[in-house]
């Protein structure tokens, strides 16, 4: 078994990736703790309409998060193309400065470009090595499998590279929160159907004025106090139009991380667990073939 020595480049890289997308937690997390949508908490008694709904709207930091998540994508694929830069350089390549520039990890859909594109960007690569590489390979995978891990950070580095920016979408939830005390004993599930009665689902964006709960208090309820809270989640939009959850963006990195090290030592178990990548395929999207972009 052939190992290669690497610097730690691609390793900082992958750490750095990480703590951006750490950062982008904290965003996240900071948005929501801010109130973003003025929710207060809302007295009530019996046989009262208790109405909540949404007081503001403060927009989420799209651009900001969307900033960094391009930073995640750009320092894997780094990572992997620092990987590969290093083993052709130190394998002797004749005239290497030359070809220098071209030199990058492939990530192939169709197995048809397999040949073609690995002649052009690992251009003196040990046989070894491109098979190291094959093997996570998202041509090794069916086509109508669910996204492969590279195939995702592909279309992710090559938008925020070509594209305006990497697109941010927000999933807004709002449920409400109640405390009360009871005139009389009652039975858990009879509280139950009378909250999932009044729970109002938005069907499209959430809007200022938006009810999101509506409902006549119950007699047996002698006094409650309501808030509504939000559950906000982020997704990273692709060109094809599918999308990356933050904990997709995650298991990229990890997988990431397997290669580089697969790349470089080539063990067995490795390579076993890297032909099955679904611990870490993206499940929310299948996108159009596009073999030929880096």
């Amino acid at each position: 078994m052939v190992v290669y020595r690497l610097n730690d480049w691609p390793e900082v890289r992958i750490e750095h990736a990480r703590r951006r997308l750490a950062e982008v937690r904290t965003i996240l997390d900071d948005y929501v703790s801010g109130n973003p949508l003025g929710f207060e908490w809302i007295e009530s008694g019996p046989k009262k309409r208790l109405t909540l709904s949404v007081q503001k709207l403060d927009q989420p930091p799209g651009n900001e998060m969307a900033l960094l998540i391009g930073e995640v994508a750009n320092a894997l694929r780094g990572a992997l193309d620092s990987a590969v830069w290093q083993i052709i350089r130190d394998a002797g390549t004749e005239d290497f400065q030359k070809v220098a520039n071209q030199v990058k990890f492939p990530i192939i859909a169709d197995p048809e470009y397999w040949t073609k594109m690995t002649n052009l960007w690992l251009p003196g690569a040990p046989l070894v090595v491109v098979d190291r590489i094959r093997t996570c390979q998202p041509c090794e995978h069916p086509v109508d499998s669910p996204l492969h891990p590279l195939r995702a950070l592909q279309l992710l580095s090559n938008q925020d590279k070509h594209a305006v920016s990497v697109g941010t979408s927000f999933e807004i939830d709002p449920e409400p929160t109640f405390e009360m005390e009871y005139a009389w004993p009652v039975r858990e599930s009879e509280f139950a159907k009378w909250l999932s009665k009044g729970v109002r689902r938005p069907s499209g964006p959430i809007e200022v004025g938006a009810v999101v709960f509506s409902g006549s208090v119950p007699a047996y309820v002698a006094k409650i106090r309501a808030k509504p809270t939000a559950s906000i989640s982020a997704s990273a939009n692709l060109s094809d139009g599918g999308c990356l959850t933050l904990d997709d963006i995650a298991q990229i990195a990890d997988y990431v991380q397997q290669a580089v090290w697969h790349v470089q030592a080539g063990e067995a178990p490795q390579e076993e667990f890297l032909k099955n990548p679904a611990p870490f395929t993206c499940t929310r999207n299948n996108p159009s073939v596009d073999a030929t972009r880096g």
